[in-house]
């Protein structure tokens, strides 16, 4: 299921950030080349799908909870 839902990310000092629009962007850990967690609620997850070097979608899922998909906005 698509959301519309406004999420924004950049590197800060090396390390990945992010979150909804207008919130303080929260840090992210690694977990492989495309996964992140958020680096105080492990169990939120964020998947970065990409195509072509860039990234066309994130799927985020908290938990056991049924996965979120955010698409990047103006498409690919």
């Amino acid at each position: 299921m698509m959301h519309d839902f406004e999420m924004k990310f950049v590197v800060v000092d090396g390390k990945l950030t992010g979150g909804e629009v207008g919130e303080k962007p929260a840090p992210l850990d690694p977990i492989d080349q495309t996964t992140f967690q958020h680096s105080e609620y492990a169990s939120l997850k964020m998947s970065f799908n990409v195509e072509n070097g860039k990234v066309v979608w994130v799927t985020v899922r908290q938990g056991e909870g049924e996965p979120m998909i955010f698409q990047k906005a103006g498409g690919k």
